[in-house]
């Protein structure tokens, strides 16, 4: 049987040494490599094939670094996120789920580690059913003042389409694109549409929850 590919994010040596030699105790897993910043682990995860990363929450005092990397790792690589933390305030565990974590355990409780990791690996986590409903939820809660004509607008500006492109394929002339695509802007708070699709994409985190952090 292959064995489970782990990547661990976490930026206390004696967190890092003690859960790396936990999950190399387990005959079914190994570690597949570390980083302790959220710079460091968005572009290693770029060149390497992990199936699992067990990602810290507070990384160099940051208490939404571990958030901001499972964003941008999620928005572009298949790959599943546990949280592993000391911090259980409610709103940080919502946003941990809305960036695209899969599970969410204390380090009170880093023994189940193992356990937690098998059930996602296998897709057999009962809260990954739940949580891909809540992220379809999250996208329409963003899109829900738009109109059907404004959503259909949208869809193109996700897709990469030009003012030209999308009067093409809806029929309609240029100048109506760009009234529509004003009204979109204003109705999901943004100046460009390259904020509005990472507004969405992001499930409401960029304009909400991180007000005031970067997330370049």
């Amino acid at each position: 049987m292959d064995r489970i590919g782990i990547f661990i994010v976490e930026d206390d040596p004696f967190w890092m040494k003690l859960i790396k030699k936990l999950i190399n105790e387990q005959s079914d897993m190994f570690v597949i490599g570390s980083a302790s910043s959220k710079e460091e682990v968005v572009n290693l995860i770029k060149t390497l094939e992990v199936d699992i990363i067990v990602m810290d929450i507070n990384l160099s005092g940051n208490i939404y670094d571990g958030i901001e990397a499972t964003l941008k790792i999620t928005q572009n690589k298949s790959i599943k996120v546990i949280m592993l933390t000391s911090y259980e305030d409610e709103d940080i565990i919502r946003d941990s789920f809305i960036a695209g974590a899969v599970n969410f355990i204390s380090k009170r409780r880093y023994k189940e580690l193992p356990d937690a990791i098998r059930l996602t690996f296998s897709n057999s986590s009962p809260i990954e059913v739940v949580l891909r409903e809540f992220s379809r939820l999250k996208r329409e809660e963003q899109l829900k003042d738009l109109s059907p004509a404004e959503r259909e607008v949208f869809e193109l500006i996700e897709q990469g389409y030009s003012h030209a492109e999308m009067a093409n394929t809806l029929l309609k002339a240029e100048s109506t694109i760009k009234k529509q695509i004003t009204k979109i802007l204003k109705k999901l708070g943004v100046r460009t549409s390259r904020e509005a699709v990472m507004k969405v994409k992001s499930k409401g985190l960029i304009k909400n929850s991180f007000s005031g952090k970067s997330m370049d």
